[in-house]
């Protein structure tokens, strides 16, 4: 039996990390793309990513003359394909640690407490816990803290935050809150 595989919707760079986690040796990029069906650029680009974060060895092999790129994973964290960036104090990778933070942690935190077990500024973990408890995914715990409804922790991934002011739960392949729609939002008949 493989690996455990990422269920719901999966990225073309979480198909291309499950595809290298897969490979127990060397491998070159027109073999993960032609196994995928994903560009070689595409591909390319998310092992260059990866080596230059250390998840990747990177070797140069001369065959009939021609040199090849061979890749070898050294650093598997697990089943979520990693960034392709380096941890930043907002963005995606900033929500991933919120949620983990707070999906681990057994007792309440306020913001500013999450804010720093996440590394994340406090503005991004205010706003994101607005979202989450706008969708029914924090309980308040006295005095001033927050900690994950137990029914509503859903996976490991994190709930987006869409640009529709909706939050995405990736884990459910579902929108599990939407912002109303108020009337000076809507256009004129």
């Amino acid at each position: 039996m493989g690996r455990p595989r990422m269920t719901g919707y999966r990225s073309a760079r979480q198909r291309v990390w499950e595809a290298i986690r897969a490979k127990p040796d060397e491998f070159v990029v027109s073999v993960i793309s032609s196994e995928l069906g994903i560009s070689d650029f595409r591909v390319r680009e998310c092992l260059r990513r990866w080596a230059g974060l250390g998840y990747l060895r990177v070797t140069e092999k001369r065959c009939g003359g021609k040199s090849a790129t061979h890749y070898r994973l050294v650093k598997d964290e697990g089943i979520e394909a990693p960034p392709l960036k380096p941890p930043a104090q907002g963005g995606k990778e900033a929500l991933r640690r919120i949620w983990n933070v707070l999906r681990i942690g057994a007792g309440g935190v306020d913001s500013r407490e999450l804010s720093a077990l996440a590394r994340a500024d406090l503005r991004t973990v205010r706003n994101y816990l607005g979202y989450l408890d706008a969708a029914g995914y924090l309980m308040t715990v006295p005095p001033e803290g927050y900690r994950l409804n137990p029914h509503k922790i859903s996976g490991p991934r994190p709930p987006v935050i869409r640009t529709a002011k909706a939050l995405f739960d990736p884990n459910l392949n579902l929108d599990v809150w939407v912002s109303p729609v108020r009337d000076q939002d809507v256009e004129g008949e």
